[in-house]
């Protein structure tokens, strides 16, 4: 009881060091205060950051450390680097922290009658492709589009792609409403494409280089999309001018999906021409074609948050 009147009398007849006391001790309160609210803000920001962007991780080499070391005197570096192999691919896949995934090669085929696709931006620039115009065509092995079932684009028409048609490489398409109005195509007809095998060292009246094999690319279209615009912006870098950005709309305007497979048999027509037209000449090797060096592997989590775990456990 003595040590309880002590401390009452202590602070009744010492006021002024008392008050500067509780100050103190409020003042250091409010520190800690904002010190926890701060904290807990930043931690807030960097889950509302992840859930904004996805668990949407794109595995690739590590292209600065590969020039790090040719510049470095590792002048085979190139020859000696081995992309991820189709097996290293599927057993990623199987992880725990992986929703789905998909690995694509993307190949680009000239236009026979139809055409692209353009944007004009507002400083009154058209973006068109090349001279001669392109289709960017996308291989899939996620039967149901990963870029749709991310939300990327709708599929407004038709329907995306069964596991037979993956697996067995058919070609048929799912192309973009803008491209389809353009063209007057619509689901269940056929559009063509030409997979030209150029010789760059003869040239035609127009400078253009003559075409020294070619194969029709027939397609059946099963599917028609739209890009939705509030998720491809939101997904784009905010630094990225319009004009860069209309470019990749208008990129996605003139794609074309279809099975990764029906590609390869494409590819290996393209392989089959180069090592024909290239036999003579030295530093040319198309003798050789393997598939997985044009696989980009992307894989689609759980939970944004696993993104480190799951990074951890791949390495």
């Amino acid at each position: 009881m003595n040590f309880l009147k002590r401390s009452f009398l202590s602070i009744v007849r010492r006021k002024g060091k008392t008050i500067i006391l509780l100050a103190i001790v409020f003042i250091l309160g409010n520190i800690m205060a904002y010190g926890v609210a701060i904290n807990q803000a930043t931690e807030n920001i960097d889950t509302n950051l992840k859930k904004s962007l996805g668990g949407y991780v794109m595995i690739q080499a590590d292209y600065n450390a590969l020039n790090d070391a040719y510049n470095n005197g590792n002048e085979k570096i190139y020859e000696e680097y081995q992309r991820m192999s189709l097996d290293t691919i599927k057993t990623i896949g199987q992880s725990s922290y992986v929703k789905y995934y998909d690995y694509s090669m993307n190949l680009y085929f000239y236009q026979s009658d139809l055409k692209n696709c353009t944007i004009e931006s507002e400083e009154g620039v058209v973006y068109y492709g090349s001279s001669r115009e392109m289709m960017s065509v996308k291989g899939v092995q996620y039967a149901p589009i990963m870029d749709a079932e991310e939300g990327k684009i709708n599929i407004v028409d038709g329907r995306a792609f069964t596991e037979d048609e993956v697996k067995n490489g058919k070609y048929v398409a799912v192309i973009s409403k803008a491209f389809a109005e353009l063209n007057n195509l619509h689901v269940g007809d056929t559009m063509k494409l030409l997979n030209d095998i150029e010789d760059y060292n003869k040239y035609d009246d127009t400078s253009t280089p003559t075409i020294y094999a070619s194969q029709d690319v027939v397609y059946e279209i099963i599917g028609i999309f739209d890009v939705n615009k509030d998720n491809f912006q939101a997904n784009s870098n905010k630094n990225e001018e319009k004009s860069w950005l209309d470019y990749q709309l208008q990129e996605m305007y003139n794609t074309l999906y279809t099975p990764n497979e029906a590609l390869i048999n494409e590819l290996k027509f393209t392989f089959e021409k180069y090592a024909e037209l290239f036999k003579d000449e030295e530093g040319y090797d198309f003798t050789s074609f393997n598939q997985t060096d044009y696989y980009t592997p992307i894989y689609v989590l759980n939970n944004p948050e696993d993104i480190d775990n799951f990074e951890k456990e791949i390495t």
